[in-house]
């Protein structure tokens, strides 16, 4: 029933979306001169979109290889049945809603990749309390922290776009998605092994990543 009410959802919402017709900026003597750059800064936002792309990749990664041991992880560790699990996942997209406000506040007083580190701090400290207290109230606090890593793919969008040549910013915003997505085909895979050995063992990885990621990320090249 579940998969058939998504099906019904997605099927509405492309139906939707394919009314929605294009409606291109009309082009101004400013966006013009804009749009003007030289061969060296292209050269300059080139080289940093390819640093920003590995930083994407391993923060994408790295959310892949634990996020959808999630529900396995409360069912066995926890023992917690489908609704009590349904209800946390509830709580992670309400954290999605709320904190990707706060995050983007954040972005724009101190720079985009300011969000990206924030976000994957809120992970560290969701995590971490995700695997040491088992206690449904908490569970609850900490799932909605989680959900400031959702956004991730604006934050992607957001700062490539910012750097990118304006006549193929698209062009690069999806090269660099699509590099993040073909990293992170392994994430599960690599993520299953280790839950094999200690469910406790790839949160523990994600933990010490996410906190490392959150300081590469205020480093140059990185750094806006």
């Amino acid at each position: 029933m579940i998969f058939f009410l998504s099906t019904i959802f997605y099927s509405i919402t492309m139906v939707a979306t394919s009314r929605i017709s294009s409606q291109l900026p009309r082009k101004t003597e400013s966006t013009v001169e804009i749009g003007i750059t030289t061969s060296s800064t292209v050269t300059f936002n080139r080289w940093r979109i390819f640093f920003l792309s590995a930083l994407f990749a391993a923060v994408i990664f790295f959310l892949s290889l634990v996020f959808p041991l999630v529900p396995q992880f409360l069912e066995d560790v926890y023992k917690y049945n489908a609704v009590q699990i349904g209800i946390l996942g509830s709580f992670t997209y309400f954290g999605e809603s709320t904190l990707s406000l706060l995050v983007g506040k954040i972005g724009d007083k101190y720079g985009k990749t300011a969000s990206i580190s924030l976000s994957m701090i809120f992970v560290a400290f969701a995590l971490s309390i995700f695997i040491s207290v088992n206690n449904f109230a908490t569970l609850m606090i900490a799932m909605f922290l989680r959900g400031a890593s959702f956004p991730m793919w604006a934050f992607i969008g957001a700062t490539v776009g910012a750097i990118a040549p304006p006549d193929s910013r698209a062009r690069w915003i999806s090269v660099v998605q699509t590099t993040t997505q073909v990293v992170s085909i392994s994430a599960p895979y690599v993520g299953g092994i280790l839950y094999t050995s200690s469910p406790q063992t790839p949160f523990l990885i994600i933990i010490a990543a996410s906190l490392l990621l959150a300081f590469l990320a205020q480093i140059k090249p990185f750094k806006e």
